[in-house]
């Protein structure tokens, strides 16, 4: 039986919770940092100062020129595959391994190259109008890998990039299909969609009632990357009739290869403990290296990697 795999995080500040964001190196000013309270939303880290249960104030410094500052009442940022999971099913083994590999589309250089020789089936997220999107979709494609959909969706606070793909509260039925059907017209063999930050709209029922309709209309899974504690990803899916998955834990929330490493175990253990476990992380040179160096060592232990859509037909819907 699966378990609610929580993080909370409660810092009251001013009668509410001040969540700070950077794409690049944050520091805290803590002489009781907990390691374990270092995580990414939508692609970006936040540190909070953290060494119990107890809620505390938050301090941080940002080397970021535009950190992104979302305010919300309280803060639990969990991940959940449904506590009453069980796995029964004969397509995988009991201790699968999901990594899912967010924010491909920037580049096209030796990290690409070296994610596209994994010897793994792993699900690789691009995110829709950069540079380099259609063709890594169609790379992943050819080379075995699975292909996701990293839907832009927006934040709670200002977010830079992609803003003719974004998907907003604010918009109405048509606009969200045209954004939809324009990133497919991208991914033509994407198989799922996950959400590229999205604080705001995973939050929003109406909005995320429209993305599952459209999703069940395709024939597409949702991977909920859980970076809200409102989000309403998955009783959005369920009710539509969309298999959907949550994420577990992510992988390189701090860019670091040996922390990377231990996330890496920690996901086997997941996946050991209640029959498979999803991890997410990002196309960063440590996050390459850490899976080239555990992909053997976890196989040699026994686990199976396997693509999400192996598994998101056990999550009871």
């Amino acid at each position: 039986m699966r378990v609610l795999i929580n993080l909370t995080i409660m810092v009251f500040i001013s009668g509410g919770v001040e969540v700070a964001y950077a794409l690049e190196s944050c520091s805290v000013k803590s002489d009781q940092m907990d390691r374990s309270l270092v995580r990414y939303v939508g692609g970006m880290r936040y540190q909070l100062k953290s060494s119990s249960n107890k809620a505390s104030e938050v301090s941080y410094d940002c080397v970021r020129e535009s950190s992104v500052t979302e305010s919300v009442a309280t803060s639990i940022l969990y991940s959940s595959n449904i506590e009453e999971n069980i796995v029964v099913s004969g397509i995988v083994k009991p201790d699968a391994i999901v990594v899912v590999i967010d924010d491909f589309g920037y580049r096209n250089d030796w990290v690409l190259e070296g994610f596209l020789n994994l010897d793994a089936s792993l699900s690789y997220a691009v995110i829709p109008g950069n540079q380099f999107s259609s063709s890594t979709g169609s790379l992943i494609h050819d080379n075995g890998y699975e292909l996701i959909i990293h839907m832009p969706m927006q934040a709670v606070g200002s977010a830079p990039g992609e803003v003719d793909f974004r998907l907003l509260t604010t918009m109405n039925k048509e606009n969200i299909y045209s954004r939809i059907h324009s990133a497919l017209v991208q991914f033509p063999t994407a198989v799922g969609m996950n959400n590229h930050q999205g604080s705001a709209f995973t939050a929003h029922p109406y909005s995320m009632s429209i993305v599952a309709s459209e999703l069940r209309r395709q024939n597409l899974y949702f991977l909920d990357s859980v970076t809200s504690a409102h989000t309403v990803g998955a009783e959005s899916m369920r009710a539509a009739g969309v298999p959907v998955v949550e994420r577990d834990l992510f992988l390189d929330s701090v860019d670091d290869l040996n922390y990377v490493n231990e996330q890496l175990d920690r996901l086997a253990y997941l996946s050991r403990q209640h029959g498979y476990a999803v991890g997410i992380g990002h196309v960063r040179a440590n996050t390459l290296l850490a899976l080239q160096q555990s992909i053997p060592r976890l196989k040699q232990a026994g686990h199976e990697f396997v693509f999400v859509s192996e598994v998101v037909n056990l999550v009871p819907q």
